[in-house]
């Protein structure tokens, strides 16, 4: 396998979030509050209704039953039997919320415009405010652990060693002062960083130093995943497919036939497998790790 190939989606509404429970139960969200499931390792899609009409931007999932999904005016929704129900939950916030992460059932986050970090309480029935020091807008957030996790957005990256209470900030400009819309948490001291222009960032110094990784492209970059130490997947623009064997030191262009489509979002599923939406419910895959 060499190829990346089209499975469709059914809704023709953009996508811009998705997250797998397991290799068979997924999800992904986005336009027009569209959120469409699958039960069988992505073979067929179908629409869940979420209850809302906001733009969804993100979902995530902490086991085949329970998962939140959150999007512009601070929407989130939620639910707790596998998606044939989803209920609003309180974020306290008007602004858009851009990307949601959970490690359990209880430890998750949510951050978005103006520098928002929230944090679950009672199992998301009310999300916390959390500090991030800064008011740019945050794009993307991954965590490795309950406690160690790094969020990425406008001009800095962000760090924290103990949930969330507390996170460091880093100026990018030795990566470049762009926007930055994907981020992936290697470990506690390690990450890559996707974003506007082609940009790619890595990480493995707690974010005190970062280095430029050549990607080849002036598009945008949307997301990054790892399925391992070396091997990881990069999407965005126009269908642009990147794919790395050496932890990002190279990255070789593996753009998406046929399609002129903006892919917004990656989810690695397995060793190999990894799911791709985007524009006009496009859903992609792969299943030799981006290759």
């Amino acid at each position: 396998g060499a190829t990346w190939y089209n499975v469709g989606s059914g809704p023709r509404a953009s996508l811009r979030g998705v997250d797998f429970a397991d290799t068979t139960h997924g999800w992904a969200v986005g336009d027009g509050g569209a959120i469409i499931a699958t039960t069988d390792g992505g073979a067929t899609w179908s629409a869940q209704a979420s209850g809302t009409t906001q733009q969804l931007n993100s979902v995530a999932c902490s086991d085949t039953s329970r998962c939140w999904a959150v999007g512009n005016s601070g929407a989130i929704v939620a639910t707790s039997d596998g998606g044939f129900t989803w209920a609003p939950q309180t974020s306290g916030l008007t602004t858009n919320l851009h990307d949601v992460w959970f490690v359990s059932a209880t430890s998750g986050w949510a951050v978005g415009a103006g520098g928002r970090i929230l944090r679950p309480a009672n199992g998301g029935l009310v999300w916390l405010p959390q500090t991030s020091g800064l008011t740019y807008d945050i794009n993307s957030v991954h965590f490795v652990d309950a406690n160690n996790g790094w969020a990425v957005g406008y001009y800095y990256a962000y760090r924290t060693s103990n949930g969330g209470a507390t996170w460091s900030t880093y100026y990018l400009s030795t990566v470049g002062l762009y926007t930055y819309y994907g981020v992936f948490a290697h470990s506690a001291t390690s990450a890559t960083i996707v974003g506007q222009s082609g940009r790619i960032g890595y990480t493995s110094t707690s974010g005190t130093t970062w280095s430029v990784r050549t990607s080849g492209t002036t598009n945008y970059l949307y997301d990054v995943v790892f399925f391992d130490a070396n091997r990881g997947a990069v999407i965005g623009q126009y269908g642009t497919a990147l794919n790395t064997a050496n932890v990002g030191a190279t990255w070789v262009d593996r753009r998406v036939p046929v399609t002129p489509r903006n892919l917004r979002a990656i989810k690695a599923v397995s060793p190999t497998t990894a799911w791709a939406v985007g524009a006009a419910g496009a859903v992609y895959a792969t299943t030799d790790a981006g290759a």
